[in-house]
């Protein structure tokens, strides 16, 4: 498929140029805006001396989110620079934008799932049943967005939450969750909103919007209290948006009055302390480096007898895994997806390989010098890894090529892998593989390490990694982010005994 097709110009027409220079405009990155478009009664976008009703640009983001997932017409999508991980490009980032405000103006579910993960957050078909659920989804929603302020990444909200749940009929008049106070600090803020949310829901999709301790601009906030000020990773339970969230990894937890509770800076929390983190892999966004593959093959080829019960063999965990077994809005990930993860592997290990110049009889000699891919490839039955026959194949026809025809021929198979890479990368960012000590697989945050441990939180959908504060009482710990490990994501080691589970605080 080629823009032309459509009816639009050639991906080289400078018209593509001005599209990418007005979707970069600082505007569309401005929180406040996000305010003002909601809380208004009629919608126009004023460049200059031209006026835009707000349902075209709503139109034009909806092609362009579109064009972000299309394989045929990649180049443009390079061109434009709208990435698999939209808030990575200031193009891609201000699609998401645009969704976002059409969704909270319009009330509609569109490709954001406002209603459904209130749904979700609140056990009720009713979107506006709780102001502090809202409140959590439009934080949510809004992340990627800048301040001058920090602290209003809350208080801009404010007014949202109230319009919306006037216009439900849910509320007749205003609703004070929170006074705009600038004479406290950001992380009281951040706490006070947090503690809001958390007593007030009882539920814990907060805790999955925590990012990564390395990319965090608020230092002095318990662990378990998000920093808004940062766009956090791409959300395990939602990113595919199969049938909303599709695990329940507590879905036998004992009742109990309260989930939680808070005491000043502390979260109390029903647990069960299921595994130890055995070891780590690399961070995942590092899979482009030289390497990286033989270690995550390390990884996989020490879980062979955990889910030999479930009759899955290593290469099979390892892609579902990669993939949280969602794609493509359902869950679990079809079995043809493996297609498309061979396709990336291939393409993985080539590039792993070869190099320009070498000889045949080196490139082997390269090939034979990973043993735990070796390994792998011996007991793969599902043909996913691309090994001695299928390397060497592409490596003769291409070992008298120029690198720019190595490229193009190596873009075949790219196109091919993009449906598993695309939904990887954005899943990728700031995680890593990890394996537990009983031969489980997962995914999970990039700052996890050796000796953390994997547990389930009662009321939670998805399993947490904490890790024990050195220098606390007993049963303190930090909160290291949420994970994906493989086989236990829908209740099969929840413990249906009360004694089994512990009340631990996160610091």
């Amino acid at each position: 498929m080629t823009p032309e097709k459509l009816g639009l110009p050639n991906v080289l027409d400078p018209a593509w140029e001005y599209l990418k220079v007005f979707f970069r405009r600082r505007w569309f990155q401005r929180l406040w805006v996000v305010q003002e478009i909601t809380l208004a009664k009629d919608v126009f976008f004023m460049c200059g001396a031209q006026t835009l009703p707000w349902e075209e640009l709503w139109k034009a983001s909806v092609f362009l989110d579109k064009l972000r997932h299309s394989v045929g017409l990649k180049a443009l999508n390079q061109r434009l620079n709208l990435c698999s991980k939209p808030l990575a490009s200031p193009c891609g980032g201000t699609v998401y934008f645009i969704h976002a405000l059409h969704n909270i103006y319009h009330k509609k579910d569109h490709d954001l799932p406002l209603k459904p993960l209130l749904r979700w957050l609140n056990g009720s078909d009713d979107m506006f049943h709780s102001p502090c659920a809202l409140l959590n989804a439009l934080l949510g929603i809004v992340r990627f967005s800048q301040t001058t302020d920090p602290r209003d990444h809350v208080y801009a909200l404010l007014g949202i939450v109230n319009k919306m749940l006037s216009k439900s009929g849910t509320i007749t008049g205003p609703v004070t969750l929170i006074r705009a106070d600038y004479q406290k600090s950001i992380s009281q803020v951040f706490l006070e909103t947090a503690t809001l949310i958390m007593e007030s829901t009882q539920m814990f999709s907060l805790l999955e919007k925590v990012a990564d301790p390395t990319v965090r601009n608020v230092l002095d906030l318990p662990s378990w209290v998000p920093d808004f000020t940062t766009p956090g990773r791409v959300s395990i339970a939602f990113h595919g948006h199969a049938n909303l969230n599709p695990f329940g990894a507590t879905k036998c937890t004992p009742l109990t009055e309260k989930n939680l509770d808070i005491d000043d800076r502390l979260l109390h929390l029903n647990t069960f302390p299921w595994d130890c983190v055995a070891s780590v892999g690399r961070p995942c966004l590092e899979m482009f480096k030289k390497g990286y593959l033989e270690d995550c093959a390390k990884l996989v080829s020490e879980t062979q007898e955990t889910y030999a019960t479930i009759n899955q063999p290593p290469i099979e965990v390892l892609w579902r895994t990669m993939l949280t077994d969602q794609l493509a809005k359902r869950h679990p990930a079809p079995p043809e997806a493996v297609v498309s993860f061979h396709n990336w592997l291939l393409v993985k290990l080539i590039e792993d390989i070869r190099e320009p110049k070498d000889s045949i009889e080196r490139i082997e000699a390269k090939i034979k010098s990973l043993p735990n891919l070796q390994m792998l490839a011996q007991t793969d039955t599902s043909g996913a890894i691309p090994w001695y026959e299928a390397i060497m194949k592409y490596i003769r026809l291409t070992v008298n090529m120029e690198q720019h025809e190595v490229k193009r021929e190596l873009d075949v198979f790219r196109e091919k892998a993009y449906e598993f890479e695309d939904p990887f990368k954005a899943l990728g960012s700031y995680r890593r593989m990890f394996r537990t000590v009983s031969g489980h697989l997962g995914l999970g945050p990039q700052a996890m390490q050796a000796g953390d441990t994997v547990c389930l939180i009662s009321g939670a959908p998805i399993p947490f990694v904490i890790r024990k504060s050195p220098f606390s009482k007993a049963n303190r710990y930090t909160l290291v982010g949420e994970a994906y490990v493989h086989g236990i994501m829908h209740g099969e080691v929840c413990p249906r005994k009360t004694d089994r589970w512990e009340r631990i605080g996160l610091e």
